[in-house]
C-alpha cells in the first residue's frame, strides 16, 4: 500500500510539470499530435476490452473444469485456494472491462457519432458484452461458496459473510477509501491547470468530481458516526 501511496503522491507534481512544459513550449502542436490518433486510442480500448473479456471467459472455463472429486484435505484447501483467486481475478477483470467500455462507448460517440458512427456502436456492443461476462463472474461465486445462497441486494452481502471475510472486505474498502480521495484531489486540480493552461473548460468535470468527494466523504463520516 505504502507504493502505491508513492506512485498516486507523484502523479500529481508530474502532471503539474508536463502542463507547464506545455504551456511554455509549443504546446499547441503538441496537443494537435496528441489527439490526432483517436481512431488508435479507440482501437486500443476495444483491443483491451476483448483481451478482458477473453480472461474472463477463460477463467469462467477453468473455473466450470476444476475436479470436484473427493480429495484428502491438503489437495481440498489447495483447491479451495485456487478457486478463490479465479474468481478474484474474474472479479477485477470484468470490473476493470466495464470501466473501460464505459470509456470507450463515451469517446466513441464523441468522436465518431458523424464520422464513424459503426465504430461507436462496436464499443457499444463490447459494453454489453462487458456486463454479461461481469454476470458470469459474479454467478461463478456458487462455485466457490456452494454452501451459500447469494445475496439478493448488495445491502445483504455481509449476512453471508464470516468473520475473517467481513475483516478482508473492511480491509479493501479502507484502502480503497484512502486511495479515492486522494485521486479525486489530485483531479480536480489537474483539471483546474488543465483548463488554465489549454483553455478548454473543465468546470462542469472539477464541479462534478467535487460533489463526489464530498459525498463520499459524508457517506463515510455518517456512517462511522452512526455506529
Amino acid at each position: 500500500m505504502k507504493g502505491i501511496s508513492m506512485i498516486a503522491s507523484s502523479i500529481f507534481p508530474i502532471g503539474l510539470v508536463a502542463f507547464f512544459v506545455l504551456y511554455f513550449t509549443d504546446n499547441e502542436h503538441i496537443v494537435e499530435r496528441l489527439w490526432s490518433s483517436e481512431e488508435n486510442v479507440m482501437y486500443t480500448l476495444l483491443a483491451l476490452n476483448l483481451v478482458l473479456i477473453g480472461v474472463v471467459i477463460f477463467q469462467f472455463i477453468k473455473m466450470k473444469n476444476l475436479p470436484v472429486v473427493s480429495l484428502n484435505e491438503e489437495q481440498e484447501d489447495e483447491r479451495e485456494v485456487k478457486k478463490y483467486r479465479v474468481f478474484s481475478d474474474m472479479i477485477v477483470c470484468s470490473n476493470v472491462s466495464i470501466s473501460l467500455s464505459v470509456l470507450a462507448f463515451g469517446l466513441g460517440f464523441i468522436w465518431f457519432r458523424d464520422s464513424d458512427p459503426w465504430l461507436a456502436l462496436n464499443a457499444f456492443f463490447l459494453l454489453i458484452g462487458s456486463f454479461v461476462v461481469a454476470n458470469l463472474a459474479f454467478s461463478s461465486g456458487r462455485k466457490v461458496y456452494p454452501d451459500r445462497e447469494p445475496p439478493s441486494t448488495s445491502e445483504d452481502m455481509l449476512d453471508v459473510l464470516d468473520d475473517g471475510e467481513k475483516f478482508v472486505v473492511l480491509e479493501g474498502l479502507h484502502k480503497v477509501y484512502q486511495l479515492l480521495i486522494p485521486f479525486l484531489y489530485m483531479c480536480i486540480m489537474a483539471s483546474v491547470f488543465y483548463t488554465a493552461v489549454s483553455g478548454h473548460s473543465q468546470i462542469f468535470s472539477i464541479v462534478l468530481m467535487t460533489i463526489i468527494l464530498i459525498a463520499v466523504q459524508m457517506t463515510y463520516g455518517i456512517v462511522v458516526r452512526n455506529r
